[in-house]
């Protein structure tokens, strides 16, 4: 009794050896199940006591471990288009005689699928098709593989159902893998196939791996099978086919992120894209705060500059552009900063001037140059936010769009920045015309007359000239815009944008300095100096006033505005500062 007890104990431990190195052998050699039931026979037999049978567990399980682990004869770890085609081990041929091996002179089909499987069971009646078609010349032959609970004792009466539930329809031989999945090792695997199935190998008429086929295409095999058959058929082009299609193969892991690391593609292979991270600030460069109707992040220039200056090519230099130009970015931005390049204009927040954009060095006109018209006193510089709590709208992020070169344009990846703001964000944003704040530049008595230009229209003219008494600055037709520039080029408390109110005919003026006070107001960074000298040597002043410009306002969700309150950041009180003083100018 206690040798048959332990002996009982002893089959559980051997079978729990078995069973806890499975993955390992099923992955990679052929159980030897001969040697299994010789183990258990051995363990079993009633002809022998078993008293010292406690003692001889660890010896005995490790002969089972190594018996186990005997590769099959004839396995090959892989295999490739031109390979001889591995033999087909399968544990029962369900229809059709047993297989005994591939013969020369007939061709195969080999197809690889399950009972789970819809393309596989659609494919069924194709096969048979293929079968009476080629009937002589190929055979088609159906294998089980990666069936459900393998290892339980109904495997093969399941599949055995399933082929006579069949019927006509599957008029070829067919067979099963056996619980070690020899068939999917020796064939799928070693070819390197996906893991799913059906999976379809042709075998020419010398015994040679022909071609592969994933996805159950059954109909794409006729033209092979019918070079083979009509003689046609030339392995070598098969070899040489079936490298290209590897060379050309590119690796996808769904897990991880598409086109990251090579993933799927190149990193550029892509139509459109948007990316949102929170900044750590360690990226080293500034918020690009605009979209530019002609380009964002590299600034247009003419062709006289491009060709003259750069020396650069203008067709190159036009396609490079392009291509830049379907893309915005932007690092170490506030939400706040995000939403107004998403809704504020797209044209130049500045007040142009004269330039070496143009083909004559002159001054911009923006009838003959739509793309510089501006922005400038038309559009307040940044959003006004009417929220409970307005601390979210200042953390950092990093933004990047790419979309497809046809599309892009400044309003095309405005509308896609919208998109992505309200997926993440979801505040409720309006443009508003409101009163804003901005200086009014206006002439005193006597400085109309004497800057106006004697030569209305003449292209301008600067002249530095020196002579005994220093150096004298000549300015003929400039514009009252340059002097605004001196304005606006100052690190001071000018907040808003400065309108021309001096009633001078075109803006254009003749005016001379000398050498310190011209260099001091074209170099200065100081406001009130600028300000200062304006009104000293030209008779102009600044006032404040208010004018209608387009505003980004956010606002709190919907769900949330009825609790929302005026908010209380910094940003926010200067912003209504400034909108209350200018309250007190009319």
């Amino acid at each position: 009794m206690e040798a048959k007890t332990l002996g009982i104990r002893y089959i559980g431990f051997i079978t729990a050896c078995i069973q806890s190195t499975n993955i390992f052998l099923h992955e990679n050699l052929k159980i030897n199940h001969f040697m299994i039931e010789s183990i258990f026979s051995f363990v079993t037999m009633k002809s022998k006591p078993l008293p010292s049978l406690s003692s001889d567990i660890p010896s005995l399980c490790m002969v089972a471990f190594f018996l186990l682990m005997q590769p099959s004869a004839g396995f090959s770890q892989t295999i490739k288009i031109g390979d001889a085609a591995p033999t087909l081990e399968a544990t029962t041929w369900i229809k059709g005689e047993i297989f005994t091996g591939f013969k020369q002179g007939t061709a195969y089909v080999v197809e690889m699928g399950a009972t789970w499987c819809k393309p596989c069971i659609a494919a069924i009646p194709e096969l048979t098709q293929l079968s009476e078609k080629y009937a002589g010349e190929v055979e088609v032959i159906g294998l089980f593989v990666k069936e459900m609970d393998m290892h339980k004792p109904d495997y093969l009466d399941r599949l055995q159902a399933f082929v006579k539930k069949q019927g006509d329809k599957m008029q070829y031989r067919v067979g099963a893998d056996d619980p070690g999945k020899t068939i999917e090792r020796s064939w799928i695997k070693a070819f390197g196939a996906s893991r799913g199935v059906p999976q379809t190998f042709v075998v020419d008429k010398e015994g040679k791996i022909a071609a592969h086929f994933g996805g159950g295409n059954v109909r794409a095999l006729e033209d092979l099978l019918d070079a083979i058959v009509e003689g046609t058929y030339r392995l070598n082009d098969q070899i040489a086919n079936e490298a290209l299609r590897n060379k050309v193969f590119t690796p996808f892991d769904y897990k991880k992120p598409l086109l990251v690391d090579g993933n799927g593609g190149h990193g550029s292979d892509f139509l459109f894209r948007s990316i949102l991270s929170k900044s750590d600030g360690t990226i080293r460069s500034v918020h690009i705060p605009w979209l530019s109707k002609t380009g964002w992040l590299y600034k247009e220039r003419t062709r006289r500059f491009i060709e003259g200056y750069l020396n650069m090519d203008w067709e190159a230099f036009v396609k490079k552009e392009l291509s830049e130009s379907s893309t915005y970015q932007t690092v170490n931005a506030t939400i706040a900063q995000l939403y107004q390049v998403a809704y504020a204009d797209t044209l130049y927040y500045t007040n142009v001037n004269n330039s070496m954009w143009t083909p004559t060095d002159d001054y911009v006109d923006p009838v003959v140059y739509p793309r510089f018209k501006t922005a400038y006193g038309k559009q307040w510089i940044r959003p006004v936010m009417e929220v409970k709590d307005s601390a979210s709208l200042y953390e950092i992020y990093n933004y990047s769009v790419k979309v497809p070169d046809k599309k892009a344009s400044a309003g095309f990846i405005q509308r896609c920045l919208r998109e992505d703001l309200k997926r993440y964000f979801d505040y409720a944003v309006t443009v508003e015309t409101r009163p804003m704040p901005c200086w009014f530049l206006k002439a005193r008595p006597g400085a109309v007359e004497k800057l106006s230009t004697l030569t209305p229209g003449a292209k301008r003219l600067s002249r530095k000239v020196t002579d005994d008494s220093g150096v004298v600055y000549v300015r003929a037709n400039d514009r009252i815009v340059d002097l605004i520039r001196f304005l606006n080029k100052s690190k001071s408390s000018v907040k808003y944008p400065v309108i021309d109110k001096t009633g001078i005919p075109n803006g254009e003026i003749d005016y001379q300095l000398t050498g310190d006070k011209y260099e001091s107001m074209r170099d200065s960074r100081n406001f009130e100096i600028v300000k200062n000298l304006l009104e000293e040597e030209f008779g102009l002043y600044l006032e404040k006033g208010r004018c209608p410009m387009q505003v980004v306002v956010i606002r709190d969700p919907a769900s949330r505005q009825q609790l929302a309150a005026p908010q209380t950041s910094n940003e926010n009180q200067e912003n209504n500062k400034v909108i209350n003083d200018a309250k007190t100018y009319n």
